[in-house]
């Protein structure tokens, strides 16, 4: 059993208030028709008890068989992550 955390709180008042996050949508049209069928789709399957995981594990392994995973974005991040944690080494 884990023990019980209690967060720290300080009685600080913000000299502004909180913003929204960038790049969310703010609204259910900024979805695509699309989008929406998957949601449902995939809501559907949860309440019915079903396990998306396996689906989705099949999936990526199926694209990292056939060398279609990668790209350029998650190697460039892979990249800054390694040279990062070899920089944090040398200190």
């Amino acid at each position: 059993m884990k023990p019980v955390r209690f967060a720290k709180t300080t009685k600080t008042k913000r000299a502004t208030p909180p913003t929204k996050p960038a790049g969310r949508p703010t609204t259910a049209k900024a979805r695509t028709a699309a989008d929406r069928a998957l949601a449902e789709r995939m809501l559907l399957r949860l309440r019915g008890g079903a396990d998306l995981r396996t689906r989705k594990v099949r999936r990526i392994r199926a694209a990292i068989k056939v060398r279609h995973y990668e790209n350029a974005l998650k190697l460039s991040v892979a990249i800054e992550r390694m040279t990062g944690a070899a920089k944090r080494m040398r200190s």
